[in-house]
């Protein structure tokens, strides 16, 4: 079978593969439940996983190379990028839609864990921009919608 590009999105610390969340990984299947993960950087080379931990492709969030910042503004990108990394694990997925309201608009489970977690990284996000002096209100962020 041919691998697949896949990502483990595990972002709760009550989730089995949180330590893993984030990493970007070839997959194929192992059995009806898991797949064979092949990492592709770090010390372990390779891991069964639940298929529930993996979603596919790999975000270009993710691709992006994880460097360093020399200038002043190294704070404030790497706030906004944990941020914006956080928000894109939100479980939008088919099988967490829930349909809310007379209407039945969709709506999206989340664990109360996570969306504490979320808005404690926008409350750091905004610490680390009133330190120097940017507004929030300024700082557009980019990326595919949901």
């Amino acid at each position: 079978m041919k691998p697949k590009r896949m990502w483990v999105n595990q972002p709760s610390t009550l989730q089995p593969d949180h330590h893993l969340h984030g990493t970007l990984v070839l997959a194929v299947p192992y059995t009806d439940r898991t797949m064979d993960a092949y990492f592709l950087e770090g010390d372990v080379s390779s891991a069964v996983l639940l298929k529930e931990s993996l979603s596919d492709g790999w975000p270009e969030h993710l691709r992006q190379p994880k460097v360093a910042l020399a200038d002043d503004s190294a704070p404030v990108r790497a706030a906004l990028a944990e941020l914006i990394s956080a928000v894109r694990s939100v479980n939008a997925g088919p099988q967490h839609r829930v349909a809310a309201g007379p209407d039945g608009d969709p709506c999206y489970l989340q664990r109360q864990e996570w969306v504490e977690w979320v808005l404690s990284l926008c409350d750091q996000a905004d610490a680390v921009l009133a330190e120097r002096d940017v507004p929030a209100e300024v700082v557009e962020l980019s990326g595919p919608s949901l």
